[in-house]
């Protein structure tokens, strides 16, 4: 029986070679940047369209704007810079913090989303930092942090704390592989694999 599953391995893997072999003038790659990080795309087909990687930049330019922490005039940016409790958002934006909130629920806070402050004053933001933050400090910024601070309301979010801070770069990425994944299932491709920043599909 072992020996029956190794060949039958062996016959899977020459095919595999086989096909990849045969399918290399076939293979269309786009690169780039996005939210700062690189993305690249792998297409396999001979009616690729020229146009796919306008399309995929436009899609990626689009999804910076609503998250990239890295974008002065992003959505998230204008998020955390507003002094209001009552912030109006868009589909997408309410859309991946619905997400980010589940996460946060199912790991009992472990993950969270406002941990931008605490990231940065311990020096994880730029690496500048030569020593430790104070525990006056810690326990300032502690009273920043909290997802249970912040609601969605119909097509608002509600801080408790005006000066509390987003971070949905954990997620982000992983919605644009998602984008991304429909655009090309739109255009009728179906082998590809698409990764941005290590987020793969």
């Amino acid at each position: 029986m072992i020996l029956v599953n190794k060949k039958i391995l062996l016959y899977f893997i020459f095919l595999f070679f086989s096909y990849s072999c045969n399918s290399l003038d076939e293979k269309t790659i786009i690169s780039g940047k996005t939210m700062g990080t690189t993305y690249s795309i792998t297409l396999v087909g001979d009616t690729i369209n020229e146009n796919i990687k306008v399309s995929v930049d436009s899609l990626l330019s689009n999804i910076s704007n609503h998250f990239s922490t890295y974008l002065i005039n992003s959505e998230i940016n204008k998020v955390n810079q507003s002094t209001s409790k009552k912030i109006h958002v868009s589909e997408p934006f309410i859309y991946v913090l619905e997400k980010a909130f589940y996460y946060c629920d199912i790991s009992n806070g472990l993950y969270d989303i406002t941990v931008s402050p605490l990231v940065d004053i311990w020096g994880f933001s730029d690496y500048k930092i030569n020593s430790f933050p104070s525990e006056q400090l810690i326990k300032r910024i502690k009273n920043e942090v909290g997802y249970k601070n912040i609601s969605i309301k119909g097509n608002n979010i509600v801080k408790q704390n005006k000066t509390m801070q987003l971070d949905l770069n954990s997620l982000a990425k992983g919605y644009a592989v998602d984008i991304i994944c429909d655009y090309l299932d739109d255009q009728n491709i179906s082998n590809y694999i698409i990764e941005i920043g290590g987020e793969v599909r």
